[in-house]
């Protein structure tokens, strides 16, 4: 019978040629053809893809992309001023925070503003949904807690979001997440702890669900409120939709801006899809002034069947 071929030994070492990135080698050759790759190369390639290019692609948001009312904007400017200083609060004497609490109504836009928080901090932004570290099997929900959080701390500084939290966070006693909650708290007390940058921010609609243990002084004690938007922000958040669209004149923003008292940013950005599908629907060139006048309508009414 036929011998197989036996593959060759692997190296003592690997070299790299052509356009292998730089940083990814211990020691890259001045003219970039080849180099040896050691272990040292390997964790500073590892370190370097995470500190680049970890965030998911669209999780770059900047403060100019969010509409908030300017008190709520001051007190999320302060947060940022609290991640990316660290280091000086330490040098101080002071206990940097180790996390926050962003709540409200559905729709007002939580995540685009951790998102914004990791942009502006220039920091990693691991964000994921408290539905997705349940678990079916026993103690499946911890360990996907504690690796969540040992990918943070490897590519800090960083912000983990924890959306819909209250799924994980309410209060003990009975709803079956001890275990998960109590392997969050110890996560979050870790994190007081290390000297690199982990901040934790969660979300939720309900702050008063949460148990206390988790939102006290020292876990994530601030407490941030995202409310629906006031009337000149629905303006503004209008008009930053609409600017994508492809609009015909005499448009009146304003008075689609007083008549969604109530709407949320996400409802205000429905609104201008549906009049860009309206327009789409009757094959017109651009989106008019009947399109958003359809849409509002369609609002309107869902409202008043809630």
């Amino acid at each position: 019978p036929r011998r197989r071929a036996q593959a060759a030994p692997l190296p003592a070492c690997v070299v790299l040629t052509g356009r292998a990135p730089r940083w990814a080698l211990g020691g890259f050759a001045q003219d970039g053809a080849k180099a040896e790759l050691t272990q040292e190369g390997l964790t500073a390639a590892r370190q370097e893809i995470r500190g680049r290019g970890g965030d998911k692609p669209g999780t770059k948001v900047r403060w100019s992309e969010v509409i908030l009312p300017q008190r709520t904007k001051e007190e999320l400017l302060a947060i940022q001023q609290q991640i990316v200083g660290v280091e000086a609060s330490r040098r101080l004497g002071i206990k940097p925070p180790s996390g926050a609490i962003l709540f409200g109504p559905p729709g007002t836009g939580k995540t685009t503003i951790a998102r914004a928080l990791a942009t502006e901090a220039q920091v990693q932004f691991k964000d994921i949904t408290a539905a997705d570290l349940r678990n079916r099997f026993e103690g499946g929900s911890e360990a996907a807690v504690r690796r969540l959080f040992e990918e943070a701390r490897e590519s800090a500084p960083s912000i983990v979001f924890i959306d819909e939290i209250d799924y994980i966070g309410r209060r003990r006693g009975g709803g079956g997440n001890d275990g998960v909650l109590n392997q969050l708290l110890a996560e979050i007390d870790g994190v007081g702890t290390d000297a690199r940058a982990v901040f934790v921010l969660g979300a939720t609609n309900r702050l008063e669900d949460l148990d206390q243990a988790l939102i006290r002084p020292g876990r994530l004690g601030i407490h941030l409120e995202i409310p629906l938007p006031p009337e000149d922000n629905r303006l503004q958040i209008l008009i930053l939709k609409a600017s994508t669209l492809r609009l015909a004149e005499g448009i009146d923003f304003e008075r689609i801006a007083t008549a969604t008292d109530g709407a949320s940013g996400a409802d205000l950005a429905g609104l201008c899809d549906a009049a860009g599908r309206h327009a789409l629907i009757r094959r017109g060139e651009r989106v008019e002034a009947a399109d958003f006048a359809v849409a509002l309508s369609d609002w309107q009414a869902r409202q008043l069947d809630r």
